[in-house]
């Protein structure tokens, strides 16, 4: 199964100093950025092996963390019929 995962933060005004990094050694993608004077990072591993995507989210202030997650399936393998 392909497919996408979307995060969204409701009520954050303007971001600022977005960065986006990937660490191939360690398959880990990180997401940073500001708002309302507030960090914020996302790190993001997956494992297609083990079927599953870590997700972990952090600020760098006391911020009550309310996120919403969307999974869109792309591609699913079809599955075979017996008789």
């Amino acid at each position: 199964m392909l497919g996408n995962l979307f995060v969204e933060t409701p009520k954050l005004d303007s971001v600022l100093h977005y960065k986006r990094a990937l660490d191939i050694n360690k398959s880990i993608a990180t997401t940073t950025f500001e708002s309302n004077g507030i960090g914020f990072k996302r790190e993001y591993f997956s494992s297609f092996p083990d079927k599953a995507i870590i997700l972990i989210l952090s600020h760098f202030q006391a911020f009550i963390i309310s996120e919403n997650f969307i999974l869109k399936i792309v591609f699913q393998k079809p599955r075979m019929c017996g008789t």
